[in-house]
């Protein structure tokens, strides 16, 4: 049998599988933040090209994806514009920022970061 363990938690941290995330990796993700979000990033290439063309299929294929888990209601969702704007509908300097930005990966942890920095106790919660 099987088992697999979506999520484990040591020494303060909470790792996921990514299998949560791509439904075919079996590694585990390491947070890129700490408080109430947790963003995880996942880098993947799609099989198909990476066969047909080898190493340069992989490279032109190859995909970063960033999601977020609420802590505060245990959902998992992989961040779009509608996502961002939603969790930063309370602040329009981070929500600004983050439409005028590139909406990498790096701006995503660095609005988060951001986001979960001025968050009050109560709101962490």
């Amino acid at each position: 049998m099987n088992v697999k363990h979506y999520a484990y938690y040591n020494d303060g941290t909470l790792y996921i599988n990514a299998f949560t995330i791509s439904n075919s990796a079996e590694y585990y993700l390491i947070p890129s933040t700490k408080g109430r979000y947790l963003v995880y990033i996942d880098s993947y290439y799609r099989k198909g090209p990476a066969r047909t063309f080898g190493l340069i299929g992989a490279i032109a294929t190859n995909k970063t994806r960033a999601s977020i888990l609420d802590l505060t209601t245990d959902v998992l969702v992989e961040v779009d514009d509608d996502l961002m704007n939603h969790l930063l509908k309370d602040n329009i300097y981070l929500r600004d920022l983050y439409n005028h930005s590139d909406k990498e990966v790096r701006d995503v942890i660095f609005i988060i970061n951001s986001l979960n920095a001025t968050m009050t106790k109560k709101e962490k919660q």
